[in-house]
């Protein structure tokens, strides 16, 4: 058994195994959730009283979608990898743009580069804070969906918490995939630079 401490209001209170969260108990939380599950707990328990979606998450803010595949958020991870790659894609046509790409010669965009580049970089920060606000929650409200769904499945026991931690946890794999993915991009990318790289 574990037991986990923090303050609301003034007040103290523990988290116990028997105890609640949103009608899971918080030994069904720590299994699915695996690594630092204290730190999560104590995250859950506040919004589950107080109905706050907000919670700083430094992880999710500096290391955006490697963080949430580490955490198994599968659609959240690609859809941040889209948005990353998106306010990227000025800053990588203007390099190419620079180094005399042959096949950027004569684009009519090439003017609103400069533009794009500036308004992509405050989109970028945006995205960033929003990732790092409300990582949690949304790890959340995955973690319920697929604890649910064990609950359906597995009788309460030994079984259960082996389900809840075969499906919950975090991935290395998952992260090294996606590292892997994005060296692929930058080597591809290398490729359709000019000869200038100057």
């Amino acid at each position: 058994a574990y037991e986990i401490t923090t303050r609301l209001v003034g007040s103290e209170r523990c988290i116990r195994d028997r105890d609640t969260i949103d009608g899971i108990k918080a030994k069904d939380w720590a299994a699915y959730v695996g690594r630092s599950p204290m730190y999560y707990l104590m995250q859950f328990f506040r919004m589950s009283i107080t109905n706050r979606k907000a919670a700083v998450c430094l992880s999710a803010f500096l290391f955006g979608p490697a963080y949430l595949f580490y955490r198994k958020m599968w659609k959240q991870g690609v859809l941040f990898a889209l948005l990353d790659f998106i306010v990227t894609l000025p800053s990588l046509l203007y390099l190419m743009a620079v180094s005399g790409a042959e096949w950027m010669v004569g684009m009519p965009f090439l003017r609103l580069i400069p533009t794009a580049m500036q308004v992509c970089y405050v989109l970028n920060f945006i995205q960033m804070v929003i990732r790092g606000l409300f990582a949690v929650y949304w790890y959340k409200k995955e973690s319920e969906r697929r604890i649910h769904r064990v609950y359906d499945r597995c009788p309460e026991g030994p079984q259960r918490s082996d389900a809840l931690a075969a499906t919950g946890g975090t991935s290395w794999a998952a992260v090294f995939i996606y590292l892997g993915v994005y060296i692929a991009a930058g080597v591809l990318g290398s490729f359709l630079m000019g000869p200038d790289l100057n």
